[in-house]
């Protein structure tokens, strides 16, 4: 899998720009620097063929199929807290989504 996030800058202010340096719970991340409490995810999943960036990342030869899931993250003021994008291959794999 490999992904691209978009959060918002003036909510995280010195958010850190490798992810090395996240915690790899994300959402605690969120809560536990910044106060910021996910509490509802919307997710769309859907079937892409794969870009020449996703072959790459994903080793694959093209043409393939790429599972793509678009994320949007909100919290308890419905506020937008994260927007990515997923693209994933499936052979082999089953994606689970648990919140907790």
């Amino acid at each position: 899998m490999h992904e691209t996030m978009v959060l918002p800058e003036e909510r995280l202010p010195d958010f850190p720009r490798a992810a090395e340096d996240v915690s790899e719970l994300l959402y605690r991340h969120l809560l536990e620097r910044y106060g910021i409490r996910v509490s509802a995810v919307r997710e769309s999943v859907q079937v892409v063929l794969a870009s020449e960036k996703d072959g790459r990342l994903l080793e694959l030869p093209l043409p393939a199929a790429v599972l793509l899931i678009r994320e949007t993250a909100f919290d308890q003021a419905g506020g937008v807290v994260l927007l990515s994008n997923h693209w994933a291959v499936t052979t082999g794999y089953q994606y689970v989504n648990e919140l907790s």
